[in-house]
């Protein structure tokens, strides 16, 4: 997702909702209701059919996980879906071409800082990805903007960056 948001991975919209991406998503993954797991055997079983499996990895999904703090449940934006991901690119280029409009130093500097709340592998490779395109490609799509003054905040709530689950 960090790749979709950064620019790095390209991703059109209209081929995320497309009939032939969903046919392709299909044939790749099956959903189906587990009705036991056999760990001993190895065997998953949906109802009257069986899948034998030598490693299983149960993803139940994702939700935001915002830790009680009600200014990020306002202000952040997740990066759980393809969509979120394309709306946090959409939001960092707007805030970069809105940048280039106004006069006032301190409003202009909040539209280059960017906070990342988390410091997980996701937010660590966010926080690289930035890094990585403050360095080699807005200096080139922005030379009006002085991107020294550009900040990328990692913020973790917790002791140490990349925490042992």
């Amino acid at each position: 997702m960090y790749q979709v948001a950064t620019s790095a991975l390209e991703v059109n919209p209209l081929h995320i909702l497309s009939e032939k991406f969903s046919i392709n998503l299909k044939h790749l993954f099956q959903i189906r209701e587990v009705t036991n797991i056999d760990h001993q055997k190895k065997i998953i079983e949906f109802g009257n059919d069986t899948l034998e499996y030598d490693y299983l990895v149960i993803a139940s999904g994702a939700k935001t996980n915002y830790f009680g703090n009600e200014g990020l449940t306002i202000s952040a934006m997740p990066m759980k879906s393809i969509l979120e991901s394309l709306d946090l690119r959409t939001m960092l280029l707007q805030n970069f071409e809105h940048a280039l409009l106004i006069n006032n130093e301190r409003k202009k500097q909040g539209m280059l800082n960017v906070v990342i709340a988390g410091a997980g592998p996701t937010g660590v490779e966010l926080a690289g990805a930035l890094g990585e395109l403050k360095r080699s490609v807005f200096p080139k799509d922005y030379p009006e903007l002085a991107l020294s003054k550009m900040n990328i905040f990692l913020v973790q709530i917790g002791d140490h960056v990349l925490p042992l689950l």
